[in-house]
């Protein structure tokens, strides 16, 4: 249990109060070469897109999802996580760009 927390502090920046995850939001904005939120819990079984909101390029990438690459403007297909556990994400174009999504039953 202490991963989810370590997560929470290495991400949040400690600006999120809580310490908790946040419950992801249907779109998950791309947005200043960042993911926002970067940090969110899904139930499994739930679906999310990604929407890049920047003019430049990016993904969103992980062993269990690829939404390929997502031009200015453009939403991913949903993704649907079924299994429980922590799914770590990247942009395959800009590495310093990272987010987790932690599913729960």
């Amino acid at each position: 249990m202490a991963l989810p927390l370590l997560l929470v502090a290495c991400l949040s920046g400690g600006s999120s109060g809580g310490g908790q995850p946040q419950a992801c939001p249907p779109t998950v904005e791309i947005q200043g070469f960042a993911f926002q939120p970067a940090l969110c819990t899904l139930k499994a079984g739930d679906s999310l897109v990604f929407k890049n909101l920047d003019s430049s390029p990016h993904t969103a990438t992980s062993p269990a999802f690829d939404t390929g690459n997502l031009s200015q403007n453009q939403a991913s297909q949903p993704v649907t996580l079924n299994t429980p556990g922590i799914f770590d994400y990247h942009c395959e174009i800009h590495s310093g760009m990272k987010g987790v999504i932690e599913v729960i039953q």
